[in-house]
């Protein structure tokens, strides 16, 4: 931040992404083994001044061919495969990793003629220290690159799409804890249904086990996400951009509707869920509503 500060002074919130972008770049080059920590420190600064999110713009190399690729991806992953931003920087961000090493070794013609054999390299060599799932997103990031190129035209060696899509190795202790079907029908009993909470927490769980929702998905329902008359809610916070409808249940249908009535304080707040304290009435966020499900979760384990 003081480095900052004092090659860029306090420039106006208009200018502040700018600002910090620029030195971000020289930063980069100057002071590799912290640039992480200067970046989220800038960001942290940038959310305090303007109050909004600094983005990142992971389409950078110093490789002008490669930032061309890089922005390619964005407009194939975001435009035709309606990736969440989130997902859409972080395979990008992996795949700028592997072709900046790609273009190292080779930079004449360091994108023509891979195979399958030069991204096992790349991972043996340059990710030894990761675990075998973050490898594994990696290389499924590395095939949707390759995706891709072969989307618009470009030749890809056949090898490359016979990679893994998740690490053949799994440690035992990594699989997922899960109920019984009987538990799982009777989860959304466990709440105590005449308090307050317990009628707000039975719909929660009730989101997950009849609609299949996410958490960022329950998070995000509105009052106005719910059609009464016709018996459905719009889901528009998917993972992929696109809306969908879903039937409501009468046992969900009862549980909102004596959530609705009975639990719900008042409030100018049109999300569906909120808080009962700290702040009460404001919305409930993705970790609340995870919370809820992992309270009632070990109770039925």
């Amino acid at each position: 931040m003081s480095r900052f500060l004092r090659q860029s002074g306090l420039p106006q919130a208009s200018a502040l992404q700018e600002a910090i972008e620029e030195f971000l770049e020289t930063e980069k080059e100057n002071h590799s083994q912290t640039f992480k920590e200067s970046r989220a420190a800038l960001r942290q600064y940038f959310e305090m001044v303007t109050g909004g999110r600094l983005k990142g713009n992971p389409e950078t190399s110093p490789a002008p061919a490669i930032a061309g690729l890089l922005q390619r991806l964005r407009t194939y992953s975001a435009e035709i495969k309606h990736l969440e931003e989130g997902t859409v920087a972080s395979e990008i961000s992996h795949v700028r990793g592997f072709l900046e090493h790609a273009f190292a070794h080779n930079p004449q013609g360091f994108i023509d003629g891979l195979t399958a054999e030069e991204v096992r390299d790349y991972v043996v060599e340059q990710l030894a220290a990761l675990s075998d799932s973050s490898k594994g997103r990696m290389i499924t990031s590395i095939r949707n690159f390759f995706r891709c190129q072969e989307f618009y035209g470009e030749p890809v060696h056949p090898s490359i799409f016979r990679l893994p899509l998740s690490p053949a190795v799994w440690k035992k202790s990594a699989f997922p804890t899960t109920v019984d079907m009987d538990v799982f029908n009777a989860l959304h009993m466990i709440p105590d249904g005449s308090t307050d909470t317990g009628k707000r927490d039975r719909c929660i769980i009730l989101c997950f086990t009849e609609l299949a929702l996410r958490c960022c998905e329950v998070a995000a329902l509105t009052l106005d996400n719910f059609h009464w008359r016709g018996g459905y809610v719009t889901v528009s916070n998917t993972k992929n951009g696109f809306a969908r409808v879903l039937p409501l249940s009468a046992k969900l249908w009862d549980a909102l509707v004596e959530y609705l009535a009975q639990a719900r304080p008042q409030t100018v707040c049109r999300t569906l869920f909120v808080r009962f304290s700290h702040p009460r009435g404001e919305a409930m966020g993705g970790s609340q509503i995870r919370g809820v499900i992992r309270r009632n979760g070990a109770k039925a384990a």
